[in-house]
C-alpha cells in the first residue's frame, strides 16, 4: 500500500514535532530529569560578623553565655533544609547543609554578640542567650524559565539577666536568587549565606537589645 501526503501537510506535521520536542527538552530541564533525583550537600564557610559602627552607639561591655541553641524547626530535622523541586513542586532531592543550621547559628550568635563588646564565657555570665531556631529553610519553585532559590531563617532570643530580668528578641531574614540553571550548591549557598548575614545585621542593629546588654 503506497502512502501520499500532501506538501503542506507534511510541513505542518514537523513544525508540530519540532515545538513538542522543544517543549520537552525544556520540561526536562525544569524537572531535572536529566541527571535525575540527587541530593546536594551545601558546605558553607564559618560565618563572620561585618559590623558596621554608628555614630553615638557605645560597645556594650558585660559577661554572656550561650546556652546551645535549639532546634524548633518543624519542617526539617538536623542539616536538612528543604528539595530542590522542578515544576508542579517535584522534589528532585533533598538539600543538606553543612555545618548543621543550630551550629551556623550558634556561631552566628558569638560572633554578633561579641562584635556588640560581649565576651563569651562558660560560667558567671551577666547574661544569659537562649536561642531557638524556628525556621531554616531553602525553596526552590520553577517555571518553564527559571528557577527563585528562597530562603528564610527564624530566629528567637530570650536573654536574662543574672537577677531573673529578660528581654525577647525575634528575628527573621529573607533572601532569594534566581537562576535560569539548574540550582547548584554555590547558589543555594549564596543564598544561605545572605540569610545569615541579613539576621546577623538584624540582631547586631536592634538597638533595644543594645540598651538591655548595658542597663546592668
Amino acid at each position: 500500500m503506497k502512502i501520499c501526503m500532501e506538501p503542506g501537510n507534511l510541513a505542518i506535521r514537523v513544525r508540530a514535532a519540532l515545538a513538542w520536542g522543544c517543549a520537552l527538552l525544556v520540561l526536562g530541564s525544569v524537572t531535572g530529569c536529566a541527571t535525575g533525583p540527587e541530593n546536594v550537600h551545601v558546605h558553607l564557610a564559618p560565618y563572620a560578623s561585618q559590623p558596621a559602627r554608628h555614630e553615638g552607639m557605645a560597645p556594650t561591655a558585660g559577661l554572656v553565655r550561650i546556652d546551645r541553641v535549639r532546634d524548633a524547626r518543624h519542617d526539617e530535622v538536623g542539616g536538612l533544609v528543604g528539595d530542590r523541586t522542578g515544576l508542579g513542586g517535584m522534589s528532585m532531592g533533598k538539600i543538606e547543609v553543612l555545618p548543621e543550621p543550630t551550629a551556623m547559628v550558634a556561631t552566628l550568635l558569638q560572633a554578633e554578640l561579641t562584635a556588640m563588646g560581649l565576651k563569651v564565657v562558660e560560667s558567671d555570665e551577666q547574661f544569659r542567650v537562649d536561642a531557638r531556631l524556628l525556621r531554616f529553610r531553602i525553596s526552590t519553585p520553577a517555571t518553564a524559565l527559571y528557577w527563585d532559590i528562597n530562603g528564610v531563617i527564624e530566629l528567637e532570643l530570650d536573654v536574662q539577666t543574672a537577677g531573673g530580668t529578660g528581654h525577647m528578641a525575634r528575628y527573621t531574614a529573607n533572601c532569594t536568587e534566581r537562576t535560569y540553571a539548574w540550582p547548584s550548591e554555590e547558589i543555594i549557598g549564596r543564598v544561605v549565606s545572605a540569610c545569615l548575614k541579613e539576621g546577623g545585621r538584624q540582631l547586631r542593629g536592634d538597638a533595644r537589645l543594645s540598651e538591655f546588654l548595658s542597663a546592668r
